[in-house]
């Protein structure tokens, strides 16, 4: 085998010799003379040993100039086939670029550990592989424009190595296929070697590799690079994951059953698999288990679960499978042992059910009342003050509108030192557990409202407070929109029909994909579609602001309940009153269920979010200047508080890493922590491989088939690689045949 197989056209000029000589050979001519006898014997004897000297010299001219054809071609022997799990060293002016998949499905179960551990050992093998002159380049498949860890001294360090290999893997991030084609190029551009390979060292998945970046691979073709795509993906795979844990808010009500909607996805190969699905607490006390059977897909559970007033996370978990890292999902709930209205009306003096603040407090009649109520006491039971088996409950405080005269009467005494309702250590949220928030504004009347105190139910919006405006019978549009156009979703018309018949009624419906109202909706969560509607304040459709919509209709199409965003918080507008005129909810069991779902979602507005996702920042309110933030990783930041008014908040923007971070006062160890748990990003968990079209595609641009396993990596690059190198061997000849040559000439010709 040659190296440059167009100066074997060379062997051509060993037939310049032979030519010549056939050309200028001395030829015989017979010339008579005396004693021609004796000398015609002597010359029989010369002429015999010159002229095998002469085709002596001929055939040492002619191997010369194959020698030297032979030495400008490069010879080698054929390359011997590598032992097996071994790979053939680079040939001298080689750059071996490695691009290595760090994404988080490569902790798949791959032989004896995972298949990122494969992909370093093949590594670790190219870098150790190298030849001097030449160049090793290590590089993240994830896409950004960072500088390689380059090895150009051979055999390389193995401490420099292992350190570099070490910062690759603990950078955890999705495949950017393209992106890193394109840095790779301009790495192969500023390259001064004349052998050029590229390593691909991936699962190579259908997500990941769905829209392969062809015309950057036909480019680095052109530039003479050699692709080397090597597979680490097992067939048999199987993996299940906890993709979501969520009961729809963050905030959830003392010893109340909540829908938890647990997602699990599988993936691997056809068929069915099983796995367990584990809900319970930190400490291992199991609250809910079920066997799951299931195809390759997503399937999601509704799983009622309540739990105890305070700081609660549930930790879910699967039967571990090929992925370990997704799972186990943690999520961390505010569980409210008490919600708090403001029911806002003009002095009524009505009584009984004439009055519709009458209707509203039986909906949220106190259940610890009604509990405790209903206990033997008889035998001693009496209902303990902190028992974290008491259920939630609601407390209503009326008030008239010159009481609502600035946004801090709807909101906590910050100064207040009140013992907590809750003596449970782990409810650690100070604000809930002394004087409540006001969770919900309720405006039952318009009539002679100050315009001081719409603007204070503005500002209370604006930090996250929700109002509900639910004008009745009694209401006349015209003040009604006068009085509440900075808070209203829209402007009220007259009332649809003008007097009650039993006859003509409608259904409400919720107009949105809003999960709350889609759980009301549903026979076992209150059947809200049930009650009905005889009359309602028209809407006109064209006075809703951009930030409005509407979340419940009626059957007929007429908005029912409208929702408009006010910065953090909301107002909600009820268009067919709450009390029993125009409507029979009140006297449907949907009533109460649907009052509490609102004030529970109210409550949720106000209170910051526990589960975040990557990126999104931690926001706490506290009464320290400082606080400490303990980070996944163990590191501490020390964060400066934020005042507003007379509250102080925390704002902490590091919330790269996924896991549990701890939000604690700076030098105050025996107060609970509050817990913040960030998502991981459970898209690598799709372990499925390439589609037969995908992977054909994808073969295509890079111009070779993938590489499924290390040996046949090191049988692909034994077809490529030279053997042993003829070169000095053909060279050698060429000298000894032209001294060969010059000293029968010095010898027999001088």
């Amino acid at each position: 085998m040659v190296a440059a197989p167009l100066y074997l056209w060379g062997l051509l000029a060993a037939t310049i010799p032979v030519i010549l000589y056939l050309l200028f050979r001395r030829r015989r001519r017979d010339v008579t003379w005396g004693a021609i006898y004796i000398l015609r014997k002597v010359l029989e004897t010369k002429n015999r040993q010159m002229a095998w000297l002469q085709y002596l010299i001929v055939a040492l001219r002619t191997v010369a100039l194959i020698a030297l054809a032979l030495v400008l071609a490069g010879l080698f022997l054929p390359p011997r086939a590598p032992a097996p799990g071994a790979l053939p060293a680079a040939p001298r002016s080689t750059h071996r670029l490695i691009l290595l998949d760090t994404s988080a499905s490569m902790q798949t179960r791959f032989d004896t550990g995972t298949a990122l551990d494969a992909a370093l050992s093949l590594a670790r093998q190219l870098v150790q592989g190298g030849r001097q002159p030449g160049t090793v380049d290590l590089l993240a498949l994830h896409g950004e424009d960072e500088v390689p860890c380059r090895f150009d001294s051979f055999p390389a360090d193995e401490s420099a190595l292992e350190e570099k290999l070490v910062q690759l893997a603990s950078t955890s991030k999705p495949v950017d296929f393209d992106r890193t084609l394109k840095h790779a190029m301009s790495l192969f551009r500023e390259s001064p070697w004349t052998r050029r390979e590229l390593y691909i060292l991936s699962d190579f998945n259908q997500r990941d590799f769905s829209g392969p970046g062809a015309d950057t691979l036909e480019a680095l073709r052109k530039m003479n690079v050699t692709i080397y795509p090597v597979s680490f993906h097992r067939p048999d795979a199987w993996n299940f994951a906890i993709l979501d844990l969520t009961p729809g808010a963050d905030l959830l009500l003392a010893n109340q059953p909540a829908l938890f909607h647990v997602t699990i996805g599988c993936y691997g190969k056809s068929g069915t698999a099983d796995t367990l699905l584990t809900i319970g607490t930190p400490g291992g006390d199991p609250l809910f288990e079920q066997t799951l059977t299931m195809t390759p897909g997503e399937k999601q559970l509704t799983i009622p679960l309540k739990l105890p007033a305070g700081q609660q996370t549930l930790v879910a978990h699967l039967r571990d499978d090929d992925l370990a890292w997704d799972n186990v999902a943690k999520r961390t709930f505010v569980v409210r042992p008490e919600l708090a209205v403001t029911v806002i009306q003009n002095i009524d003096t009505r009584t009984g059910f004439d009055n519709p603040r009458t209707w509203l407090a039986r909906a949220l009649a106190n259940v610890e009342k009604l509990e405790s109520s209903n206990q033997d006491h008889s035998k001693g039971e009496v209902a303990a003050v902190n028992d974290p088996s008491r259920p939630f409950h609601v407390t209503v405080d009326a008030k008239i509108p010159s009481q609502i005269s600035q946004v801090e009467s709807l909101l906590p005494s910050t100064a207040s030192q009140e013992t907590p309702r809750v003596a449970d250590p782990r409810f650690a949220d100070r604000h809930v557990a002394q004087n409540p928030d006001v969770d919900m504004a309720v405006v039952l009347a318009s009539a002679k409202m100050p315009a001081a105190t719409v603007e204070t139910l503005r500002r209370y919006a604006l930090q996250g407070g929700t109002v509900l405006l639910a004008p009745g019978p009694e209401d006349v549009p015209a003040v009604f929109n006068k009085v509440f156009a900075p808070l209203a979703p829209a402007a009220l018309g007259p009332p649809r029909r003008p007097a009650i018949n039993p006859e003509e009624y409608e259904h409400a419906i919720a107009e949105t994909g809003d999960s709350l109202l889609r759980e009301l909706e549903s026979t076992e969560n209150g059947n809200l579609g049930s009650p009905r509607f005889y009359n309602s304040f028209a809407v006109d459709p064209s006075s809703l602001p951009a930030d409005s919509r509407v979340l419940l209709g009626l059957s007929d199409g007429s908005p029912l309940l409208l929702e408009r965003r006010l910065g953090r918080g909301r107002c909600l507008l009820w268009t067919a009153g709450l009390s029993g005129d125009w409507q029979s909810m009140v006297v449907h069991p949907s009533y109460p269920v649907f009052l509490i779902r609102i004030l529970q979602q109210a409550a949720a507005d106000r209170s910051f979010p526990r589960n975040l996702s990557a990126g999104a920042p931690i926001l706490a309110e506290t009464a320290f200047d400082r606080a400490k933030v303990i980070r996944p990783d163990g590191r501490e930041d020390l964060v400066e508080t934020l005042s507003l008014g007379k509250r102080r908040f925390v704002r902490y923007g590091r919330t790269d890493l996924p896991g549990d971070y701890e939000v604690r006062p700076q030098n105050d160890p025996a107060t609970p922590p509050l817990l913040y748990h960030v998502a991981q990003d459970c898209r690598e968990s799709d372990i499925r491989p390439l589609l037969p079209a995908t992977r054909e595609v994808l073969e295509r641009s890079l111009g070779t088939a993938l590489i499924e396993r290390v040996p046949a990596l090191g049988q692909a690059l034994a077809v490529t690689y030279p053997g042993r190198p003829l070169a000095g061997w053909s060279l050698a000849i060429l000298v000894l045949c032209l001294v060969l040559e010059a000293g029968l000439a010095r010898r027999f010709f001088a």
